[in-house]
């Protein structure tokens, strides 16, 4: 498990490398693209994994792979590449940092679950964080404007 998550961060730090390099491409075309990739790599994954020839399909479980497929995957990137080319990898990447914030608040909401002072104090770190590093790009701006 350790190996895959370490895996995953290479390939997120890459993709976003290679994504911002590939300035002729459009947002679309890197959405796409990442999200055909990762088909062409998770099937044999799943196949190995899960062997979904042995699972019970329903309607219900294709409707909901097209909307995770849709809103919780398509669309994200495409706001993402498109974000990416406007404000660069540093600024992107900090969408990254708002899931657990999104996720927390979602779960208090729809699911009742609790919110601990430490779940809060962590969201303020997170928001904390990505607040310095947007005001250290800005620095980075116009210190190199003004000269």
């Amino acid at each position: 498990a350790e190996l895959a998550v370490l895996a995953a961060a290479f390939c997120i730090a890459g993709a976003n490398v290679l994504a911002r390099s590939a300035g002729q491409l459009t947002p679309m075309a890197l959405a796409v693209g990442s999200q055909a990739s990762a088909v062409v790599f998770l099937i044999p994954m799943s196949a190995l994994a899960d062997q979904p020839w042995d699972l019970a399909v329903s309607w219900q479980s294709i409707g909901a792979l097209v909307v995770l497929g849709t809103v919780g995957s398509a669309i994200p990137g495409l706001i993402f590449y498109h974000l990416l080319a406007r404000t660069g990898a540093t600024r992107a990447s900090l969408v990254a940092y708002l899931v657990p914030i999104v996720a927390v608040v979602l779960g208090a909401v729809f699911l009742h679950e609790r919110l601990p002072w430490e779940a809060l104090f962590g969201m303020v770190l997170i928001v904390l964080g990505a607040w310095l590093v947007n005001q250290r790009q800005r620095s980075k701006q116009t210190n190199w404007i003004e000269s």
